[in-house]
């Protein structure tokens, strides 16, 4: 079950907003499966989907789950990279 992929379409219907998906992951991993530090040091795992096409100014990553914040970050600071001037993040569910 893709929860995101839902999420995704539930705020494009009701709320029409511009879902995209702007990066795809250069590996094929699940995250629940790394431990904590395996989490932490996985950094790199993904990359912009199309670099071709410029990037929103303005980005809202949304995530299902956050454990040590190690995607977020390194998503964020790749979305900014590649031109975005601004990326919050909301997360449904942290994990101590």
């Amino acid at each position: 079950w893709d929860q995101m992929n839902d999420i995704a379409n539930y705020l494009k219907y009701y709320f029409h907003c511009d879902v995209q998906k702007l990066l795809k992951r250069t590996e094929n991993f699940q995250q629940k499966k790394l431990s904590k530090e395996e989490r932490l040091y996985s950094k790199n795992k993904y990359v912009v989907k199309n670099e071709n096409l410029p990037l929103p100014k303005k980005i809202l990553l949304i995530d299902d789950i956050m454990t040590t914040g190690a995607t977020i970050e390194s998503c964020g600071i790749l979305l900014k990279n590649n031109g975005a001037t601004e990326v919050c993040a909301l997360v449904l569910c942290g994990v101590d």
